[in-house]
């Protein structure tokens, strides 16, 4: 039996993680869109763009750690919410193109990920108009260390920030989230 390829085995890991990632992937761009995205883009459709761009760079792929790994998909799932905003806001489309897309019925919202945590959607809805009140630095950096669990110090070098930077920015962004949440009735945990 000849020697497993080492292609193959590489897949199969960034296959694991990809797997593992998808749920907090999901809920990051979930909460990246805001509110004049997430009525315009489908969170769902944007996941399976950044999957869809790793999983056809893999064979140049290598990642120190599972924390890179989440941080570089973090990245190009970021990417893909910036061309987005950036195709909006250069106003690619007519006000009569968007008024038709608006009008539209049938369209049935994306099923709810395995990886979210909340109660109910009501929850969901709640937390995304808090997150929606915060900056962009501020979503940025609670979406990279709170929802997708990538390491300070690799959040800090990504965003080019000192880690201690880094570490103030996350404090005072949860506590403004936190604040923002209690406003609409939840506590966190």
């Amino acid at each position: 039996m000849p020697p497993p390829d080492p292609a193959d085995e590489r897949a199969l890991e960034l296959g694991r993680l990809m797997e593992d990632a998808l749920g907090s992937l999901h809920t990051h761009v979930r909460l990246g869109l805001g509110p004049f995205l997430r009525a315009r883009e489908s969170a769902s459709d944007i996941v399976q763009s950044a999957v869809r761009e790793v999983w056809k760079q893999r064979e140049r792929l290598t990642f120190e750690s599972e924390g890179a790994f989440r941080a570089y998909l973090f990245q190009v799932a970021t990417r893909k919410i910036l061309e987005k905003r950036r195709y909006y806001d250069a106003a690619r489309r007519t006000s009569q193109r968007e008024q038709r897309a608006e009008t539209q019925s049938g369209i049935e919202a994306p099923a709810r990920p395995p990886g979210d945590v909340l109660q109910s959607e009501e929850e969901f809805a709640l937390l995304q108009a808090a997150f929606d009140e915060l900056d962009e630095d501020d979503r940025t950096i609670l979406s990279m260390c709170k929802v997708f669990d990538v390491p300070v110090a690799e959040a800090a070098r990504q965003l080019g920030l000192a880690e201690s930077t880094a570490r103030y920015r996350l404090g005072s962004a949860a506590a403004r989230l936190v604040a923002a949440m209690a406003r609409r009735g939840l506590r966190p945990d």
